[in-house]
């Protein structure tokens, strides 16, 4: 294959990735097909096996990869959006509207599950707030190493599935997307590499 036929299926694949990325938050699962959704997160599985870094990026610099990765999505994206609940004052790190359509991202520098109970908190708080958003917790890619090791994997899966929460793993390189509908599935694509 040449440079350019790289090229080109490169920047085929970037696109069919946007299409199904955009179709999975927005929610519109069901037309996606099952195949679209098994090669993307075979990919994934294997782009983000590949990131050789360990140091963890800070929380302003994923909140700005992410942010921007949404933008080029199409999307209209906010920060540090402030919102009170009868508890708690709280500021969604990331919030983006496309139509009538609205994600929350909760960023979290360092995620390795044994803060989950926080995180679950938080997003219950964003539930009683804005009942219709997908919300997605935001972090440093190397936290997926972390994150799918062992039986963590298992209740991360479960605790994201229950609670309908996603994840945006960011590098300066690449940002995956990850559905909560997705979690155990890609678990089982990362546990085959």
């Amino acid at each position: 294959m040449t440079k350019a036929d790289e090229r080109k299926e490169a920047q085929l694949w970037k696109k069919r990735e946007d299409q199904i990325l955009d179709m999975m938050i927005l929610g519109h699962l069901s037309r996606i097909p099952k195949k679209d959704v098994e090669e993307y997160l075979a990919h994934l599985a294997y782009v983000l096996a590949d990131v050789a870094r360990t140091n963890l990026y800070a929380h302003s610099t994923i909140q700005r990869l992410i942010g921007k990765y949404l933008k080029s999505l199409g999307w209209e994206v906010r920060y540090e959006v402030a919102f009170e609940d009868e508890h708690n004052r709280h500021r969604f790190d990331i919030v983006a509207q496309k139509d009538a359509h609205e994600i929350i991202v909760e960023v979290k520098a360092e995620f390795d599950g044994r803060d989950l109970g926080q995180v679950m908190e938080y997003v219950h708080s964003v539930r009683r707030q804005r009942k219709r958003a997908r919300v997605f917790l935001g972090t440093d890619i190397t936290n997926l190493y972390r994150m799918l090791e062992g039986s963590r994997a298992d209740i991360i899966s479960e605790y994201a599935r229950l609670h309908k929460m996603g994840f945006i793993f960011a590098d300066s390189s690449v940002v995956a997307v990850i559905p909560a509908e997705f979690i155990q599935t890609f678990s089982t694509y990362w546990k085959r590499l």
